[in-house]
């Protein structure tokens, strides 16, 4: 028996500013940012018939591949303050990018 977690993601926009939630299997979904401009997921795939892996796919399976060819995952996520600053006007913004590799995705038995 596995203990299955299912961890969602999603911008809520039906506030006046867009948020970032995650919802935890039938949980309510709870806020983990605000303010936020735009998320992007990227991934890339390790194609077993050929040992390349191709990088930055938007969705690997309108590309020919599935899910258990995902190597890497790609996190893009743009948010900015609530309020405009004080000297230059405008607001704070800030990047952050990064990725995850998921385990058990790309496995491949290189050695039958």
């Amino acid at each position: 028996a596995f203990r299955v977690i299912v961890v969602t993601y999603y911008i809520d926009v039906s506030q006046t500013t867009p948020r970032l939630m995650r919802q935890v299997n039938a949980l309510p979904p709870t806020p983990v940012a605000e303010n936020i401009q735009n998320l992007q997921f990227s991934y890339d795939v390790l194609d077993a018939n050929t040992g390349i892996t191709y990088p930055n796919l938007s969705d690997p399976r309108n590309s020919g591949y599935s899910p258990n060819q995902i190597a890497k995952v790609n996190i893009y996520v743009s948010f900015r303050s609530a309020q405009q600053r004080l000297v230059l006007r405008g607001y704070s913004e800030v990047t952050l990018a990064t990725s995850i590799t998921p385990r058990n995705l790309d496995f491949l038995d290189r050695y039958p």
